[in-house]
This record gives structure tokens, sequence and C-alpha cells, in this order.
């Protein structure tokens, strides 16, 4: 009964468009706004509270191709004139002037804004990424380095942020790295795709709207094989678009039907079509997942016409933009308790008798218009012609002795990486499953579990409702132990006070933090992550072991931003090599940028921290007898280890990797903090102090272990790289 009484169509938004809808865009903050761009120039931003227009502009001179909505409710749109603007539509008056014009070099087909940053990419013959903070600075240019075709559609990643997914017409699809700024692999499928859209939920995964009627979704880890192909479309889909929850998709498709998909299933829970709706170009979900919205290109009155003043008197036709129920049988408003029961019941029984046959046909049976059906039809004798030709050459050929493709992987043309060449010796891969297990991750398991006070007052107070008394063994243990837990807790803290003092109260939006060597690397990573809660990043190119450089620099920094209130010394350069390998020219660049040019830039910068009451005293003399007593145990420990007699390898149990984000979390929380402390990585990192009052024979025992003195055989560096590329 539910299904006879099924209406899924909510409404049409005002009168429409004039010509076709090709762009939407929903406002991500806002459950009432969308956005919808027509072919003819003009933009629109609907109320759907209302179901009225609310602001309109004549953009462009023609299709309006991409709609994105910036962090502050501004809207994005490109069209195919090479122009991108920048409205306002909250604070402005419809046909107002746009805030802000990018003029490219060619026509843009699509855009997409990162979901943290002022930023996003709009697509033509490459991907170009701009600034809005800086609107008058130059895009950031991404290509594949052999020339593309038009890029049709792109999509920033919403959870990895600095990935971005491309498809073009010649049927490639490209990610990029936004990081790097270089392109990381591109897959070429049987037919080119018009739309790509990733899952909010699972980072990894993205889908495409293909040519060939189908739509792909594919791990970009593993670029070799479909996760999924969604098959019921008898023409292209032109776009797609995941739920907020990650678990469905919406489709709209040039065979005039909008359809709604589970992504674990290969074909569609929902079709939805009307007499009047033509050929489909786009779809979107609303951000509370309940309704779906699509744009189509017909040409049919609207049924506003005959009861409101028609603006259009000679009958011109309005183009839709459409509501649609998620769920189409599912009634809206108020409920009372007995419709509830009701339809809680109704549920229960479909899942309980859903795997009956006649339960299940009616379950899934959807009306489907006269020529979709058909389509449908010719399209499946179609492919069983194709599939028993495939057969008989294969019963007769050699074709029997070669392994059968699978469905999904048949789409999957070629597969190309962008890979740096290193000519060297790349450390062992270890694939086993106990190869990501460690010190560290044991120590920081047991730190949320049985060494962390709050989880060891639960056991007693579970056994106490056990009703064990508390004279009880298991009672007085774990008393005993959470008791111990809680001081040891305690004890941390306090020795933390007194240690460094009472944190300081930060706002990232008044600080001035400098970071040296923040062009890459672990500065790169530390800039990036803070950028999303400050005022913004500014790059100032200076050579650190330079004095009268570094003093200028900071002269600029206090003339433009204000006086620096944190320093992270970070600039540093790594050769990779034994001492009797380097040079003196290393030893000496060694040597002053990484611990001459510390003292310099502390010198520099730590005395306007001291006049904003935000620095330390530091005491340099002991740090250059640090300084020497590390290279002289260093060296020492170089010249046994480099006997031939001696083999061996980093040990990834005791000494694991350490990841540059970790690093940058603990740095960025003591930042935000605003407390001093000392970030020590790996966990035995942390016992160095203890190390030195060992034995020799236990020290040189513990350094064979960790097997550290081989940790850099396989290094090479940016420098070495560079120096690989020179010589290829």
């Amino acid at each position: 009964m539910e299904r006879l009484f099924a209406k899924p169509f909510v409404a049409q938004l005002g009168g429409g468009h004039v010509d076709g809808v090709y762009s939407m865009a929903v406002d991500g903050h806002s459950l009432q706004r969308v956005a919808s761009g027509s072919g003819d120039g003009v933009l629109k931003v609907w109320d759907l509270s209302d179901r009225d227009e609310i602001w309109h502009a004549t953009g462009h001179e023609n299709i309006v191709k991409g709609l994105a909505w910036t962090k502050n409710s501004q809207l994005l749109s490109c069209a195919s004139d090479k122009t991108i603007k920048l409205w306002d539509p909250y604070n402005s008056v419809s046909d107002s002037e746009p805030v802000a014009t990018w003029l490219g070099s060619s026509g843009f087909n699509s855009i997409s804004h990162h979901r943290h940053k002022n930023a996003f990419a709009v697509a033509s013959d490459v991907i170009s990424i701009y600034d809005l903070e800086r609107p008058t600075a130059a895009p950031e240019v991404i290509a594949w380095p052999a020339k593309a075709d038009t890029i049709t559609s792109v999509a920033f990643n919403q959870v990895e942020t600095s990935v971005i997914a491309s498809c073009a017409t010649d049927r490639a699809v490209i990610l990029y790295d936004v990081r790097t700024a270089m392109p990381v692999a591109k897959t070429v499928l049987s037919f080119a795709c018009n739309a790509v859209t990733w899952n909010p939920m699972e980072a990894y995964n993205f889908a495409l709207a293909s040519e060939d009627h189908d739509i792909l979704i594919f791990d970009s880890r593993k670029m070799t094989r479909a996760l999924n192909v969604l098959k019921d479309h008898v023409a292209a889909v032109m776009d797609v678009q995941f739920s907020p929850t990650g678990q469905e998709l919406v489709s709209a498709s040039y065979d005039r039907t909008l359809r709604i998909w589970r992504r674990d299933e290969g074909r569609s829970r929902e079709i939805y079509h009307t007499k009047r709706m033509q050929r489909l170009f786009a779809a979107r979900w609303t951000p509370d997942s309940k309704y779906v919205l699509s744009g189509s290109d017909d040409g049919n009155v609207s049924d506003a016409c005959f009861f409101n003043p028609d603006p259009f008197p000679l009958g011109l036709p309005k183009l839709q933009v459409r509501i649609w129920k998620a769920n189409a049988s599912k009634t809206e408003g108020p409920k009372s308790t007995k419709q509830r029961q009701a339809l809680e019941y109704n549920d229960a029984l479909v899942s309980r008798f859903g795997h009956m046959p006649e339960i299940r046909r009616i379950k899934r049976h959807r009306h489907i218009p006269h020529v979709v059906k058909k389509a449908a039809s010719i399209k499946r004798e179609e492919l069983n012609a194709i599939k028993r030709k495939e057969e008989n050459e294969r019963k007769h050929t050699s074709k029997q002795f070669q392994k059968r493709k699978p469905e999904r992987e048949k789409m999957v043309l070629a597969a190309e990486h962008q890979p740096i060449e290193m000519d060297y010796n790349a450390p062992m891969q270890r694939d086993s499953w106990f190869a990501p297990l460690s010190v560290d991750l044991i120590v920081k398991v047991l730190k949320v579990t049985f060494l962390h006070p709050f989880i060891c007052w639960i056991i007693p107070m579970c056994f106490r409702a056990q009703n064990y008394p508390w004279g009880h063994d298991k009672m007085v243990y774990s008393i005993v132990w959470a008791t111990f837990i809680t001081l040891c807790w305690a004890a941390g803290i306090i020795n933390q006070r007194l240690a460094f003092g009472v944190p300081r109260e930060v706002d990232l939006g008044e600080e001035v933090i400098v970071i040296t060597g923040g062009a890459s690397g672990l500065g790169l990573l530390i800039a990036e992550m803070e950028h999303e809660e400050s005022r913004g990043v500014t790059f100032y190119k200076c050579d650190v072991t330079d004095k009268d450089a570094l003093a200028k620099v900071a002269a600029q920094i206090e003339e433009d931003l204000g006086t620096p209130t944190v320093l992270i010394n970070n600039a540093a350069i790594v050769h990779g090599k034994p001492l009797l390998d380097m040079s003196f020219a290393d030893v000496d660049r060694s040597l002053t940028t990484n611990l001459t040019a510390q003292f310099y830039s502390i010198k520099t910068f730590l005395p306007a921290m001291i006049r904003g009451d935000k620095g330390e005293r530091l005491s340099p003399s002991p740090a250059f007898s640090a300084g020497l007593t590390a290279l002289h145990k260093s060296l020492t420990a170089e010249l046994r280890a480099t006997h031939p007699e001696i083999r061996t390898t980093p040990s990834s149990f005791l000494a694991p990797v350490v990841e540059p984000v970790d690093v940058t979390k603990e740095i960025i929380a003591a930042i935000d903090g605003g407390y001093s402390t000392h970030v020590k990585f790996p966990f035995y990192a942390r016992w160095i102090d203890y190390y030195n009052i060992l034995p020799l024979g236990f020290q040189q025992l513990a350094r064979k272990l960790s097997g550290v003195d081989r940790a850099m055989d396989n290094f090479v560096g940016r420098q070495g790289i560079s120096g690989l590329k020179k010589k290829a």
C-alpha cells in the first residue's frame, strides 16, 4: 500500500529558469538555500522552505558550468565565457555586480571549493587553484605532464582535503595532491566521464558519472578495479553525488530519470520521472539527506503560470528545479503516537518478510516510462548478443585458456603513476600484519585504557555493581591500582606545572607564529594545519644562516603582521651520509644550518617576544656544549657501525619510523594550549637522558637492538633526488 500511495514529488522552485538548468550547489551552512545556473548565464538562489526565489543575477554570457559556496556563504560561478565570478547573494540585491571576477585563458567547466581553506579549484584544459584571500595573485596550475584533453569535472576530497580528483574528455581520471602541486595517478577508462564526487565519510572512495550509462565507484588506492558498478540508466549519466551520510547516491541522466542508489547495491532503489521533465543535467542532496534536487532542460510551461501573473507574456517555457523525497513513501510532518507505531510495525513486517518472493517483488517494483523501459529492453538484448558472441569466440579460439576478466575491471584500460624516480636501494617494505605493531602503539593504547584514571575507576565500580563486597580481593586490587594510577596522573600534572608554569591564554587570531623552514617538510605541514584556524599564512624568503637577511625579514614580519609570539625553529638539512663521505662544505653547511642558524633566529626574534611578554630566557652556552657532545657520540657510533662485520637494520618495534603528522599534532597542541613541553618521539626518546648513565656495554647493546646506527642507510632526501634527476 505504501508503494501505491507514494508521493515522491514535493514541489518545483518558483518560476524556474528560461533556459535549461545545468548546474546547482547547496549551501552547506544552511538547510534551505540552494543556487542554480542556467544556459543563458542567469544565477538564482532559492529558499527551499518558501520554494521561491530570493536572489538572481545575470552573471555570464552563456552556460553556467559550475557553482560552489564558500566558507562565508558567498557564491562562486564559472562558465564557458572564460570567467569566474564571486557573488554575495545574502548581502546584496538582485542583479548586483559581482564581488570579484577572474578571467581565464579558456572556458571553465567545473568548480570545487576547499572544505576548510578559502581556496577553490576550477577545470578547463588544466586545473587552476585560486586563493580567495589573495584575489590578485596568479592561480596555481596543476596538470598531467603529457597534455590532457578538456577537463569536464573537478572535486576536492572532503576528508583528505589536499587531494583533488578530475575527469576529462580523453577518458582519463586523474588524482592530484595540492601539497606538492603535482598529479599522483592517472587511469584511462573505456568511456569518458561527466562528473566526479567524493564520498564525504570515506576518504578514499569516489564515484564517476560515465557516458556508458553506469556509475563507477572507485577506491583511489586501487584504481585497477571498481568497488561497484551501478547499472540501471539507459543513457549517459550527467551528474552524481554522494549523500551526506556517504551511504547513498543520487544521479541525473540523459534518459530523463532521476535515480537514488545504495552504494553497495548494483540497482537503484528509487526512480523519479514526470511527463514534463526532460534531460537532467544536475542532481543534489539537501544537507539533511531527506530530499534530492534535480535540474533539467524541459521546455514545458510551469504550473505556476496558471496561478501567478506570468512574467513571460509570450508564454516562454520555464525550466524547473524540482524537489523530491529521498524516501518516496515516507510521510512528512508531525505524527501521532498511533501513526508512528503503525509505521514502525509496517517497517518491521517488511524487514521480517522481505525475503519472500511476493513481498520482494512488490518492494522492488517501480513504474518506469515506456520509452525508458523499451530502451532498457533493447540495451539488454544488445548486451546479451555481445556476450553470446564473446562466448562463441572463446570456445573456438585460444581465449578459452585465458582468465576471464571481472566485470569491475573491464572498464579500466590503463593506469599510470607519476613516481619520483630514484636510483638507490629503497628499504624493504614490510607487508606483514604485525608491521604496524610497535612499542609506541602499545603505550598509546595503554595510556587510554589501563593507565588512564577514568578507566581504572570504572573497574571497581563494575565490581561493586555486581554486589562484590568492599573487602573482596578483586575490589581491593582494583581500587589500589586505580588509586596508584590517579596519583601518578596527578603527579605528572604537578610536575608539568612546576617545570613549565601555568599555560598562557592563546588566541590564534592574534598570534604571529614564525616557522623557519616552512616551505616544505615538517614546517609546511605545521603551517597547513595551523592555517585552518589562524588568519592566514604569509611566506617570506630568507637564508637563516645570514644574520643580516634574518634581521631584515624579522623587521618586515613585525611591520606586516605584528610582534612575533611563537618561534618554531624547524629549518634544517640532512645529507644522510656518513661523516667520512661528507665534504668539508657539507660539514660547514650542516653545522651552520642545523646549529648556528638556530641561535641566529633565537637572537633575532626573542627580544620582540620578551617585549610582548611571550618569550622565555635561553642559555646558549650549554647548547654549544651539548652540540659538541652529541657530535662526539654520533661519530663514535658511526665508526663502530661502519665495520663490515656489523650488520643491523632499524627495528620497527623498538624504534619505529616517526610520522611527521604525529610530531605536528603534538607541536600544534602545545601552541594552541599555550603550555611548554618537550616533544619526544618515538617512545624510547623519552628515556634518552637515562641512556647516558648506562654502562658502555649496555649502551652498545641498546643501539644494536634498535638499529639506529643504520637508520639512514637508504636516506636520499630532496637534495639527493635533485642530484639523481640531474644525472638522468
